[in-house]
């Protein structure tokens, strides 16, 4: 099976202002059922919509970690 990357979920491939990308699965974190563009993701929720029960922000914050940068200086 394929992974999913960034590219295959409809917020990115419709250039649709209301995508908010989740850093864990690229779903969209801005997903309200009310706007007419969103329901175009309900077609396939688990490609298109984030699972913000497992991703939520505290638990994100303790997933990713910033890249060490080492800086060697010589004299």
């Amino acid at each position: 099976m394929k992974q999913k990357t960034r590219y295959d979920v409809w917020g990115v491939q419709h250039n649709c202002p209301n995508y908010q990308e989740c850093p864990l699965c690229y779903g969209c974190r801005n997903y309200d059922s009310s706007y007419v563009k969103c329901q175009n993701c309900e077609e396939d929720k688990k490609k298109n919509i984030c699972n913000r029960e497992l991703h939520r922000p505290d638990l994100l914050a303790r997933m990713i970690t910033r890249e060490k940068i080492v800086i060697k200086t010589t004299k």
